[in-house]
């Protein structure tokens, strides 16, 4: 229950926060962006030509790369996003204000 609560946080409300099926449609336009965005992004930079029905081999490995690539740099944005919450979450309790995420090294 207590993941509940961080996520109606999360949606800047209290426990009586958005339902289930709100959290579930957000998730699943977040996701639907972050698709859309790495296909437009892996298509412009690996497809050369639009000259065939198919792609080419090495079309394929470069879409499959840049996918890989894009996804684990989404993953880090994630977590650091996640970590500078937490960390303003701490601040906050302490009584502290914060101006900005750090940087990592």
């Amino acid at each position: 229950n207590n993941k509940n609560n961080k996520m109606s946080n999360f949606f800047g409300s209290g426990p009586s926060g958005p339902s289930p099926l709100t959290v579930a449609k957000a998730e699943a336009e977040i996701l639907m962006d972050m698709f859309n965005r790495m296909t437009l992004t892996c298509s412009k930079k690996c497809i050369v030509t639009h000259n065939e029905p198919d792609l080419t081999v090495g079309e394929m490995a470069c879409i499959d790369r840049c996918s890989y690539k894009y996804l684990e740099a989404q993953d880090k944005v994630g977590k650091l996003l996640a970590d500078f919450q937490e960390q303003l979450k701490r601040q906050e309790a302490a009584g502290l204000q914060s101006y900005g995420p750090p940087i990592p090294k």
